[in-house]
């Protein structure tokens, strides 16, 4: 908790605010090594598939039949499917694991009844597997892999295609805590093949990570970390002083780990210049470089930028037309830094009328849509051509050199925003570039006959349907490289009827051969001169501000170009921008506007409420809550005195996740000419609090609804706010017992804010930790008398929590994680959860085989694992195996294990102050308490224990006695005594 020592208010501000950076938290998805191939299971194990109706479990499937294994392929998800499965599962040898793959079936897209019909494969199938394996878990139940597609922002929001498919992400989460036996594991792909064949090598060769994504057949893996902090830079007037440097990353894979490394200029030689850098072009192959993606090929350090612009300082000795103080323009890779050298031949001197930062926007996006469609395609009057993502830099510079030549523009693009600017443009024919389904829309579009020239950036299955729709004799031109690096297999006889193959890389161009792009660009600045051709339209960050750029156009949130702004005078200063001096997050002004209505759902719950004053505060005067309840006199009164204070606030009786329900309201409010809604705040939510071993189908849709179905109605209504804040839950990123489904609903609204931001639509996710006073968590603990905040975490007042959430709207963060945590208090009072990877970066915690602490001598037997067991019945009872006569835990003074019992043993022949006191050693050890402190007579609840730690015991007592305890149970004032009966009782030794 943050310290509350007597401070004036501007200290206490201060001192607040930076309190505040050590809550926030963020979850990043760092490259990772795929575990070394000498690990990977022997072949002719056996695997049980839940299968979707997609190619990905084909492919699995033949790749596991291919290295020798068998694959039981189970295609529905009813209950006699799960008890199929579990028959298949007990007469397999050599379980190797469960894929669950049918949540792929919920689609790449949402669509537009929004989640629930996807909420069946999603949600209550593996959830209802997941019942049906804890039942029957044995020691041989093997791992339970839980497969997704589009639900991580791994690389940027544009890898969110599929909020629907989120919440399997939260029940996982959560079941890696709750059931740690079924050792579950989350893997999210992409749509590439390459992923897909990279999903068969993960499964036989699991490596300690538990939260995997595949992007392109690389892997990554997730951790939470503290949060890139925020600066208030609106005050500092004066320009970022620096020496010179060039703009690097010690190892790709992070966008935060750029940094600024000084670098001493070197002289030019030959007929080099040395150029000090004004402004440099941002490109998409420097974000991947950044990611550590292709088309880096990690041999050395990456270069980053290919253009800039800004005066010469010095010349070599064969240089002729330029001088020292001309203000050029120049192709160069590398050219992210304060100083660069060129050849002489690819830099030209600005034209007369542009500017530096206009001139910047030329040549990569010009060369490559020049060369493409002019030197190579030879585009003429009349030719339909169709321009993938042409809102782009090379897509807009590609209309421009369309529209010079007379061709017949066939366009994609991957938001409504970017296809509606394309409309402004003049271009008639519109596709979704996130879709197939282009290729449809534009034979139906006056293309019947197909397409003359296709300028191709999207990869994956794209080409093959870019090929399918391209004209006899047409010209099919290929500047996405990352099919290539990865050999991706083409049929070539989508190349007959005389189509031509083009394949262009301009930056290999620039490295191999700057006399031809320097030929190139002659005639491509001839046409800008001439009027012709137009720069392109840029949005400019600042140098300190590089990290935050490169995030923008990984979230393809960008039209046109992204130039980088250097400082006017780099000078000897020790100080370089980094990214720990200079984070990618500037504080700027909360984008709220006193003349907007905003609205609340959960409008009437304690956060609500708050949240209303704190709008109030701010000038923002016109207020609509909603909620499901009715109005009452409390409610009256909250209403009375948002009025007393200037508000215009109404409250409607509305269930926004009822379809349509919110469209009519805003209908209405239309007709009657109210103020549009401008900004949304999404509160509304069901907590529950039930292991998803016990939740009940209609308990889990009740849980979910308002979180899924009530945030897709909000985003389908009102799709173009100004504000989009979805209030979610720190549960959908760190396990928390008994809260599964509630994880699953906010897990869900982390997808989505992702997915708007790729769509250019604005979203903001808070995934907030303990409230105090005020929200749904606050009302549990006080309706059941006790806390559910875990050890090491702090809670904060409702005042506190709208001050963070006014820091993250001025820092415009996508996504992030206010939990005020001691981490290594923590860790200590969870150490079966410390070793979670994803909190590795947080706990310091690294890869252990450290055994459980050793028992003492005379509870060894109480200690020793179950004995092998035959495989379960069809039932799930399983009949116990006895060990040899001489074996450990039969002599007659020692007490077996539970499983190992057998059952016409009476249970009063139990020693049972030995099990007391087994008991006790166990949940002082999850307690983190010396054992002589437990009373054994004594709720454990109130001797500390927590629902995480109720897990960690329940878990910990089923391994050392094979037993099954209900949580409830433990949950519901259990003490040593009573869960002493309960292993004893003899219903547990027909288990």
């Amino acid at each position: 908790m943050t310290d509350r020592k007597h401070t004036g208010p501007e200290e206490a501000a201060e001192a607040k605010a930076s309190s505040h950076d050590d809550w926030l938290h963020e979850l990043r998805w760092l490259p990772s090594p795929a575990p070394p191939a000498d690990h990977a299971s022997a072949p002719g194990g056996s695997w049980l598939l839940f299968a979707d109706g997609g190619p990905i479990s084909r492919i699995v499937t033949n790749s596991l039949i291919a290295r020798g294994d068998a694959v039981t392929v189970i295609n529905g998800t009813e209950d006699a499917d799960i008890t199929e499965a579990l028959d298949s599962l007990s007469s397999a040898a050599d379980h190797q694991g469960i894929i669950y793959a049918r949540a792929l079936d919920a689609g790449s897209d949402t669509g537009p009844r929004g989640p629930v019909p996807c909420q069946a494969a999603v949600c209550e199938a593996p959830v209802r597997l997941a019942q049906a394996l804890h039942e029957h878990q044995t020691a041989r139940t093997p791992p339970l892999w839980l497969i997704s597609q589009g639900t991580q922002a791994v690389c940027g929001d544009t890898d969110v295609t599929s909020p629907s498919q989120a919440p399997l992400w939260g029940l996982g989460r959560t079941l890696t805590t709750e059931t740690p036996g079924l050792r579950t594991r989350l893997v999210d792909l992409d749509a590439t093949a390459a992923s897909a064949d990279a999903l068969a090598a993960e499964l036989t060769t699991p490596g300690e990570e538990d939260q995997i994504a595949l992007r392109e057949g690389r892997r990554f893996h997730a951790r939470l970390v503290r949060a890139t902090r925020a600066v208030d830079r609106s005050h500092d007037a004066s320009p970022a002083t620096m020496q010179p440097g060039r703009l690097s990353v010690q190892e790709p894979g992070l966008i935060e780990d750029l940094t600024m490394i000084p670098v001493k200029p070197r002289e030019p030689v030959g007929d080099e210049v040395l150029i000090r850098v004004s402004h440099a072009g941002l490109t998409y192959h420097d974000v991947l470089t950044s990611l550590g993606l292709p088309p880096w090929n990690g041999e050395k350090e990456p270069d980053f930028g290919f253009e800039c612009a800004g005066r010469i300082e010095a010349v070599g000795p064969d240089v002729t037309g330029l001088a020292v103080g001309d203000e050029v323009v120049a192709a160069v890779t590398g050219s992210l830094a304060t100083h660069v050298r060129a050849r002489a031949c690819v830099v030209t001197p600005v034209p007369d009328g542009l500017s530096a930062g206009q001139a910047v926007t030329v040549p990569s996006s010009f060369l490559s849509a020049y060369y493409a469609l002019h030197t190579q395609a030879h585009l003429t009057a009349g030719d339909r051509v169709l321009v993938h993502t042409a809102t782009g830099g090379v897509g807009m510079a590609a209309l421009q050199i369309a529209r010079w030549k007379g061709a017949e523009v066939y366009a994609t693009a991957g938001s409504e925003q970017k296809r509606d600017l394309l409309q402004r443009l003049g271009i008639q024919h519109i596709a979704d570039s996130r879709s197939l389904d282009f290729a449809k829309k534009f034979r139906a579009d006056g293309a019947g006959n197909g397409m003359d020239v296709i300028l191709n950036t999207l990869a994956g299955e794209a080409i093959r349907t870019n090929l399918s729709l391209l004209a006899p004799h047409g010209r099919y031109v290929e500047l996405t490289q990352r099919d290539i690096v990865e050999n991706t297999p083409l049929p070539l006889g989508l190349l007959a009827d005389n189509k031509s193959f083009f394949s262009i890389d301009v930056w290999t161009m620039l490295r191999q051969d700057p006399e031809r792009v320097a030929k190139v660009l002659d005639e491509i600045w001839d046409l800008v001169r001439r009027g012709i051709l137009e720069p392109l339209s840029a949005e400019e960050f600042e140098l300190h501000d590089v990290a935050n750029a490169f995030q923008h156009m990984a979230r393809a949130q960008h039209t046109g170009r992204i130039v980088i702004r250097f400082p006017a005078s780099p000078t000897t200063s020790s100080h370089i921008p980094s990214s720990a001096d200079a984070p990618a997050e500037a504080v700027g002004t909360p984008p709220l506007r006193p003349d907007a209505t905003y609205l609340v759902t959960g409008g009437m719950g304690g956060l609500g409420r708050h949240l209303a004053h704190w709008l109030v505060d701010r000038g923002c005067t016109r207020l609509l809550l909603v909620g499901r309840s009715e109005l009452d006199d409390d409610g009256r009164e909250h209403l009375r005195r948002l009025e007393s204070r200037g508000a215009d606030a109404t409250y409607t009786a509305l269930d926004v996740a009822q379809p349509g329900a919110l469209k009519a309201l805003l209908d209405l409010r239309e007709r009657y000419s109210e103020p549009p809604v401008r900004g949304v705040f999404h509160l509304a939510g069901v907590l529950g609090h039930v292991p998803l071993t016990d939740v009940g189908r209609t308990e889990l849709a009740e849980i979910l609804r308002p979180k899924t179905a009530g945030a897709w109605e909000l985003h389908s209504a009102l799709g173009k706010t100004e504000l989009f804040v979805l209030f979610s839950s720190a549960a959908s990123q760190i396990s928390s017992p008994f809260r599964g489904c509630y994880a699953a609903g906010n897990a869900f609204l982390d997808a989505l804010g992702h997915y708007r931001r790729a769509r250019g639509l604005p979203a903001t996710v808070i995934n907030w930790g303990f409230w105090e006073e005020a929200g749904m968590t606050a009302r549990w603990e006080e309706e059941n008398e006790r806390s559910s905040r875990p050890q090491g975490m702090s809670s904060f007042t409702p005042a506190e929590g709208m001050t963070v959430l006014e820091e993250i709207l001025r820092a415009d963060r996508p996504q992030t994680t206010p939990l005020p945590t001691d981490w290594p208090q923590w860790a200590r009072a969870y150490p079966d959860a410390v070793s979670s990877p994803l909190l590795r970066e947080l706990t310091a915690t690294h890869p252990t085989n450290t055994p459980a602490p050793p028992t003492p001598p005379e509870m060894r037997s109480l200690s020793q694992p179950a004995p092998p067991r035959k495989q379960p019945a069809v039932s799930g009872n399983d009949e116990a195996v006895q060990p040899p006569a001489d074996s450990p835990g039969t002599d007659s003074q020692r007490l077996p294990a539970h499983g190992s019992r057998d059952s016409s043993t009476p249970a009063d022949s139990v020693n049972r102050e030995t099990l007391e006191g087994a008991i006790t050693k166990i949940a002082a050890d999850v307690l983190g308490t010396p054992h002589e402190r437990i009373r054994s007579k004594r709720p454990l609840l109130k001797q500390g224990m927590d629902s995480l730690m109720a897990a960690q015991l329940r878990n910990r007592l089923q391994r050392e006695f094979d037993v099954k305890l209900p949580i409830t149970m433990l949950l519901k004032g259990a003490t040593v005594v009573t869960i002493a009966d309960q292993i004893a009782a003899p219903a547990n030794n027909e288990n």
